[in-house]
C-alpha cells in the first residue's frame, strides 16, 4: 500500500501528516484527525522550509498548506501520460522536486511570486535516466535522488 508521510525534525509544526487510500490524516502528538477527502488519496507529502505542507495529488495538482488554507501552486497536467509522481522533496527556497516512474524522471518547480503556472516546470531528462523512487534534501541543501540501481546528487 502506498502512503505519503510528512514530518521533519525541528520543523515549526510538530504534526505528523499521513495519506493513504482513505485520505489525509493528521497526528498532533495526542490524537489523530482524519480528513476523508479522496483528493488526498495516496498524495505525496513533504514539509517546506517554514513548516508548511506540500502535496502532489493523484490528479497532478501541487498544493501548499500554510496551516489555514490550501493554495494550488501548479499542475503536472502536461505530464498526464505519466503518473503524477513517485517521490517529492521541497528545498529550502520552497522549490518543489518531483520524481517519476516514467520520463521525464525528475522535474523541478520554483514558485515565483504572482506567476504560479505549470510552464515553470524544469525537466532533468538527461541527467536522471531511470525511474526515481526517493528524493531527499540533506542538511546542506543538496538533493539526493534514489533510482533503480544508483543514487545521484
Amino acid at each position: 500500500m502506498m502512503i505519503g508521510i510528512a514530518a521533519r525534525a525541528g520543523a515549526p509544526s510538530p504534526k505528523l501528516w499521513v495519506t493513504d487510500r482513505c485520505g489525509l490524516h493528521v497526528f498532533d502528538g495526542q490524537q489523530w484527525t482524519s480528513h476523508g477527502d479522496s483528493e488526498f488519496e495516496r498524495a505525496l507529502l513533504d514539509r517546506g522550509p517554514n513548516g508548511e505542507l506540500y502535496a502532489v495529488l493523484k490528479d497532478g495538482r501541487v498544493q501548499r498548506y500554510d496551516g489555514a488554507t490550501w493554495d494550488v501552486l501548479t499542475s503536472l497536467e502536461r505530464y498526464r501520460s505519466a503518473p503524477p509522481g513517485t517521490a517529492l522533496a521541497v528545498d529550502r527556497q520552497g522549490g518543489v522536486w518531483v520524481g517519476s516512474g516514467r520520463a521525464p524522471y525528475l522535474r523541478y518547480f520554483a514558485p515565483a511570486a504572482g506567476d504560479l503556472d505549470g510552464d515553470q516546470w524544469r525537466e532533468f531528462s538527461g541527467s536522471v535516466t531511470e525511474p526515481v523512487h526517493a528524493l531527499l534534501i540533506d542538511s546542506r541543501g543538496d538533493l539526493w535522488v534514489g533510482g533503480e540501481g544508483a543514487f545521484a546528487l
